[in-house]
């Protein structure tokens, strides 16, 4: 899903789809999230060393129940574990991280439920928002985030959307 809302909202600013790569995790091979922090550090070295090249990285994950700041501190100490930089500020890299999950965004964006909380869906052990989302709820999801980010609507009340933006205009 989250490949889905990625091309959507590309699309929409005008990325060229041809030059879109998308790495997925294997299915069934363990957390998602564990498998982008891991392959996050080669990904950033193939960056950097195509930095005139106008090529740009996101990694985009999923916090679960942690919080932005814990899952970022995962990102930069990848970095550090492989003997490279953290990311720079004017570094085409962009985290993204949709707290608790991508159909977090989806609820609020869509909108699919009223008062989407991300504070509340991570405070219980169930997800409230994945029963209520599916692959037709994408396309106006991006269209509404590519909305907010382009200052057209409304700051959203959901605060990982919300630190979202920045890191998309990263790249």
């Amino acid at each position: 899903m989250q490949e889905m809302f990625l091309r959507h909202v590309l699309r929409s600013r005008h990325f060229d789809s041809h030059k879109i790569r998308f790495r997925p995790s294997p299915a069934g091979r363990g957390a998602a999230e564990q498998f982008v922090r891991e392959e996050y550090p080669g990904e950033v070295r193939k960056v950097r060393s195509r930095a005139q090249q106008n090529v740009g990285l996101i990694a985009m994950i999923d916090a679960d129940r942690a919080s932005l700041r814990t899952r970022f501190r995962q990102f930069n100490q990848k970095l550090l574990d492989a003997d490279q930089a953290r990311r720079g500020s004017r570094e085409r890299i962009a985290v993204m991280i949709a707290r608790r999950n991508l159909e977090t965004w989806i609820a609020y964006l869509v909108p699919l439920a009223d008062g989407v909380s991300e504070a509340a869906a991570c405070a219980t052990g169930a997800d409230p928002y994945k029963r209520l989302v599916n692959n037709k709820n994408v396309p106006p999801a991006a269209c509404a985030y590519v909305g907010q980010l382009q200052g057209a609507r409304a700051t959203p009340a959901v605060p990982s959307l919300k630190a979202s933006f920045s890191e998309l205009r990263r790249v």
